[in-house]
């Protein structure tokens, strides 16, 4: 999703570079990333999600929309959904 700031347009990803780094718990300088493996299951579909600190960087096409978007914000959505979601590994790794 992209926001306006001042006259410029900018993506909500890069935006908060940071954020990515610090959602993790872990230090910038670490050199490791957190990696979770999802599982979304709705009544119509499972779906499958890949989080890098804490955030969603693959999606099954089905909640492609979720690409981006903090692990807070996809677990309160599927909430209201009331579709579940499950972590199936949750691993560090170098970056």
């Amino acid at each position: 999703m992209a926001r306006r700031t001042g006259t410029r347009v900018r993506n909500d990803v890069s935006a908060r570079r940071g954020e990515l780094i610090r959602g993790g718990g872990l230090p910038a300088s670490s050199g490791r990333m957190i990696e979770i493996l999802a599982c979304i299951d709705a009544p119509d579909f499972i779906a499958g999600l890949v989080l890098w600190n804490d955030r969603v960087v693959e999606a099954a096409n089905i909640v492609k929309y979720m690409r981006g978007w903090p692990r807070d914000r996809v677990r309160e959505y599927c909430a209201r959904k009331r579709w579940t979601v499950t972590v199936i590994e949750r691993r560090e790794r170098e970056r």
